[in-house]
């Protein structure tokens, strides 16, 4: 992966950013989510409609078991600094909504398309999610930062995580992708 101007290669986000989280995933460095199954275009709003589809970048399953929901967003876009957070918690919001089964059925449907070991999610299919459709992880994963932050999105994320350990939920997970590595960028208040 190579990086020009300060960002990588890719036309788009989803190849920037999205694919080389997918292999970084596949290759279990993404601490916390080894042995994760990547799904792309799972549907997760309420209302099945075939106007209207809202899908995250990528959905993980984990075998613990647990959810992650994934956002990827290009550092250097306007949403990096107001819209990203909101995009991800709105997506987990909407996953909370969803009945269990109907969230398995959208998963399954993507089957074909999922990146990682398929017995993880057979055995996801297969196991009671009613508990963890409940606390999805909130993921979001940049082009660049390394460790550091703007300042607007630094404020943005530490308020809302810690309005969701509040709430008794996991605080949104902020990964740089490059040079073939992710880091975790971590947000001290």
């Amino acid at each position: 992966m190579e990086k020009y101007g300060g960002r990588l290669k890719g036309r788009t986000e989803k190849e920037g950013i999205r694919d080389p989280f997918i292999k970084l995933l596949e290759r279990g460095e993404i601490e916390g989510w080894e042995r994760s199954i990547a799904l792309r275009s799972v549907r997760v709003d309420p209302v099945n409609s075939e106007d209207f589809g809202s899908s995250p970048d990528l959905v993980l399953i984990n075998p613990r078991p647990a959810i992650g929901i994934v956002e990827c967003k290009r550092a250097s876009s306007s949403e990096a600094k107001h819209g990203m957070f909101e995009q991800v918690l709105l997506y987990g919001e909407m996953v909370r909504s969803l009945a269990p089964d109907t969230f398995k059925e959208r998963v399954h449907r993507k089957r074909s398309k999922a990146h990682g070991d398929p017995k993880v999610l057979d055995a996801f299919l297969q196991h009671d999610i009613s508990d963890i459709i409940r606390e999805p992880y909130l993921i979001v994963v940049v082009d660049r930062w390394g460790n550091r932050m703007n300042q607007t999105s630094r404020l943005t994320l530490l308020l809302l995580n810690q309005a969701l350990g509040k709430l008794g939920r996991p605080p949104i997970e902020v990964w740089a992708v490059g040079a073939g590595r992710a880091e975790r960028v971590h947000v001290a208040s």
